[in-house]
């Protein structure tokens, strides 16, 4: 009677997938198949070089000219908080202060929206 009770929970061995002997050289094989398909169709090719250049390439030109004065005010208050914090004798009073700049920079663009 245990040996039934203790093998009631038992999965036979043809029937266990293992995450990486199972299923992902499967989908490792077809992503590959795939790539290899959509590298030699030439037409696909041109597609997505035309999506690239009229769609995704305009969008992060602009989102980038968006970030980058955001980035560079960034990098000039952190730049002052350690001129004033001296980072390197007082590494928690400088992080907490970066906290705080972060924080607020997060709670006023909230209030914009």
């Amino acid at each position: 009677m245990a040996f039934f009770e203790a093998r009631k929970n038992y999965i036979p061995k043809f029937i266990r997938v293992n995450y990486y002997n199972g299923i992902m050289p499967i989908l490792k094989n077809l992503i590959y198949y795939a790539a290899r398909r959509a590298m030699n169709d030439a037409k696909l090719r041109q597609k997505a070089t035309e999506t690239f250049e009229k769609e995704i390439k305009p969008r992060a030109e602009a989102a980038w000219s968006e970030a980058k004065p955001r980035m560079e005010n960034a990098r000039d208050d952190i730049r002052k908080i350690a001129k004033k914090s001296k980072p390197t004798e007082n590494p928690g009073n400088f992080a907490g202060q970066v906290t705080r700049r972060i924080f607020d920079e997060f709670t006023k663009n909230k209030k914009k929206d």
